[in-house]
C-alpha cells in the first residue's frame, strides 16, 4: 500500500498469503496505515519479510500469527511505527532511521535477531529496549 492509504481491519480475522517469494504480505510505504484493533491477522508464506513499514507508515494490531518461514518478521524504517502482539515466535526484527517498534506481550518469545540503527527503537514485552545511534 502506497501514498497515504489506510486499511481498517478492526475486529476481524484476516488471512494474508504471499505466494511468490518476492512478495511481502504486509508492505506499507509513504504514510500507509493499517489499524487492526481487536483483529487477528494470520500471515502465511515463505518469504524474506512478513511485515515491512517504510516512510512514516503505521501498523497497530492486537494479535498477529506468523505461519511459514520468514527471514524477518518485522522491518520498520524512516519514522514508521508498529504496536502489536504476536501469537507466534518473532524472528528478525529491525528498526532504522527513527522507526519505533513496540512488541506487546504475546504467547511466544521474541527470539531475534534484533537490530536498531540510526535512531530506531525496539521495545520488548519484558521491558528490554534496543536502540540505535
Amino acid at each position: 500500500m502506497n501514498n497515504s492509504g489506510r486499511i481498517d481491519l478492526h475486529g476481524t480475522t484476516t488471512r494474508l498469503c504471499a505466494r511468490q517469494k518476492r512478495n511481502t504480505p504486509i508492505g506499507l510505504e509513504d504514510d500507509g496505515h493499517v489499524l487492526a484493533e481487536g483483529a487477528h491477522i494470520i500471515i502465511e508464506g515463505t518469504n524474506d519479510n512478513a511485515i515491512v513499514l517504510q516512510k512514516a507508515s503505521t501498523l497497530t494490531c492486537n494479535d498477529i500469527e506468523i505461519r511459514g518461514s520468514f527471514a524477518n518478521t518485522l522491518v520498520a524504517s524512516s519514522g514508521s511505527m508498529f504496536v502489536g502482539r504476536f501469537l507466534t515466535e518473532v524472528a528478525g526484527v529491525s528498526a532504522t532511521t527513527s522507526a519505533t517498534i513496540n512488541i506487546e506481550a504475546g504467547s511466544k518469545p521474541v527470539i531475534g535477531p534484533l537490530s536498531a540503527t540510526r535512531g530506531g527503537v525496539i521495545s520488548l514485552p519484558d521491558g528490554k529496549v534496543v536502540s540505535g545511534k
